[in-house]
């Protein structure tokens, strides 16, 4: 009977190195891994260095330089010339306004105390003329301040139509104070809502419930001083184009120049 010789055959040093450098590239990828981390490295996607709109924001060294550079990129520049220029202007371009159930509808009304704790009623606001309401995260947040700080240097314009310009966020008012001292005040009223009961009326509010997390976003309303809301943005980001919201006052007030016709000589 024969028997079955049963034989391996013998490996090539070829083979029996293969696992060896497999098992160094991924020593050597760990190690790499390692190294970044160490020295503090990493890759985000561009972006990702902006907070959430649901994120409590921190403050950087210098606020109103960053709240500068922000603008700067966004060549959000302070407006020139008389306001009826301004109005006319045929390359700004006006930005529509956005769907919102408060569109077109009466505004929530409110009582907020301002930075010197005093309190100021919307109503009264509203007797003074058209009212934009600015609500913003709170005096540590750059590109939150920006737009106000974009509005504030374009503030002659609001006050030439009669409208009072308004910020809402939740720091309390003596923190809006320390603000003020270290970077400058606005020339219009910011009010705190602590409770953040009022941006949640205006639908730019949600605190957290469940498995929902709390959401917040930037919002702007246009409100003509029939109490009527006649222009909404709401957003991740500030809206920064003073020229829209100038018309649409101008527009609640019967002073918006005709447009200019087209063609001509």
């Amino acid at each position: 009977m024969k028997s079955n010789d049963m034989r391996t055959a013998p490996r090539s040093p070829d083979g029996a190195a293969r696992p060896r450098r497999a098992l160094a590239l991924v020593l050597a990828l760990v190690a790499i891994t390692g190294g970044l981390a160490a020295v503090g490295l990493s890759v985000t996607r561009p972006g990702a260095d902006r907070q959430p709109a649901g994120a409590d924001v921190g403050s950087p060294s210098d606020l109103a330089a960053s709240a500068a550079g922000y603008l700067r990129e966004r060549r959000v520049e302070p407006l020139s010339g008389e306001l009826r220029q301004v109005l006319s202007n045929p390359e700004k371009k006006s930005v529509p306004s956005e769907p919102h159930a408060l569109l077109n509808q009466p505004a929530p009304t409110f009582t907020l105390v301002d930075t010197n704790e005093g309190p100021v009623e919307f109503g009264a606001l509203l007797a003074r003329g058209p009212v934009v309401l600015v609500f913003y995260y709170g005096y540590s947040c750059d590109h939150c301040v920006a737009q106000l700080f974009g509005i504030d240097k374009d503030l002659r314009y609001f006050t030439e139509l009669g409208a009072t310009v308004v910020g809402v966020g939740p720091d309390p008012s003596a923190r809006t104070r320390e603000r003020y001292a270290e970077y400058g005040a606005f020339h219009f009223p910011v009010l705190s809502d602590r409770e953040r009961s009022v941006a949640a009326r205006y639908g730019v509010f949600r605190p957290a419930a469940g498995d929902l997390p709390k959401w917040q976003a930037h919002g702007t309303f246009v409100i003509g001083r029939d109490r009527r809301v006649r222009w909404v943005n709401t957003g991740p980001e500030p809206f920064t184009d003073t020229v829209t919201l100038l018309r649409e006052l101008a527009a609640s007030e019967g002073r918006l120049p005709p447009a200019p016709e087209k063609g001509g000589p």
